[in-house]
């Protein structure tokens, strides 16, 4: 019974749950959702930045460190412990620094992020998995621009490992760039400039509501067909706390742009979204804990 937790959403309009970039329905959100508690047998840490292995065997997480735990259930893994790494001069995936937002390809490619000294404009190393081990982790310079006043993080590969998405930020004149990219494999490297992405709503709700609008933690459906991100709202006007709320988009081919975004609705501040290999399950971080809604 503990396992199931009923969160209430608030009463909030969205624009509809199946979106193409066509046009857009406004609907009312149900007024409850189901949400239920993940529990990851043998550990007891916290647990951040989730991602679901595309075949579905294999939770990998973050505590500062990545981990690993194998799937029993939906709401059920048998923790396997840390990731280890071979054949690197890097440092290999966890170090005295912090190591967060795993993502892996069908053909193993494997991604992090790292704050470890390196690079100034990348924070982002690649490696190869099996079974908890990661060969070869190195930075990752595929989406940089190589500036240091730009950097990458976030990134999440589609199934193929032919795009990626990714949170791009920049500095500048005392400013700071801050946008959702994906980038496509282009022979030993990638085009961060290729194509259509988000509709961009950022500065319509700022003048609409008074707030800015940050968006990162991209979650990419295997066929490359739905996204989900984090986007956290500043209210500039009057001063009040930020917000995060997870956001649902869809295209009807990856070489279009997705339709415009739709909030999920749960209530407090939801992160991490991470998307099952099946694409019906969503798993988010509220707090330290993790957790699942079906769609």
């Amino acid at each position: 019974m503990w396992n199931e937790v009923r969160i209430w959403i608030s009463k909030t309009i969205i624009v509809g749950l199946f979106v193409v970039a066509s046009g857009c329905k406004k609907d009312d959100v149900v007024s409850e959702v189901p949400v239920f508690r993940v529990t990851i047998t043998g550990y007891t840490g916290i647990v951040t930045t989730p991602f679901l292995t595309r075949d579905g065997t294999y939770l990998i997480f973050s505590n500062g460190d990545l981990h690993y735990a194998s799937r029993i259930t939906d709401s059920e893994f048998v923790y396997k412990g840390e990731i280890t790494s071979v054949g690197t001069t890097y440092g290999g995936v966890n170090t005295a620094s912090s190591e967060t937002y795993p993502s892996l390809d069908n053909s193993g490619n494997f991604y992090f992020y790292s704050d470890r000294p390196g690079l100034p404009y990348t924070n982002t190393y690649r490696g190869t998995f099996s079974a908890g081990v990661v060969n070869n982790a190195e930075q990752f310079l595929g989406v940089s621009e190589g500036s240091i006043r730009s950097k990458d993080v976030d990134v999440q590969s589609d199934l193929t490992g032919d795009y990626l998405y990714y949170f791009h930020f920049q500095s500048g004149g005392g400013s700071w760039g801050k946008s959702l990219r994906m980038a496509k494999k282009s022979g030993t490297g990638y085009d961060y400039y290729c194509c259509p992405f988000l509709q961009d709503v950022a500065k319509a709700h700022m003048d609409v509501y008074g707030v800015g609008i940050e968006e990162f933690e991209p979650s990419i459906s295997g066929d490359g067909l739905q996204i989900f991100f984090v986007r956290r709202t500043v209210l500039v006007n009057n001063g009040e706390p930020s917000s995060y709320n997870i956001i649902w988009a869809k295209r009807n081919a990856t070489d279009e742009a997705f339709g415009f975004p739709v909030v999920i609705g749960l209530r407090g501040d939801a992160k991490s979204p991470a998307l099952s290999a099946d694409g019906k399950i969503l798993y988010f971080i509220r707090g330290q804990e993790l957790f699942f809604t079906k769609l």
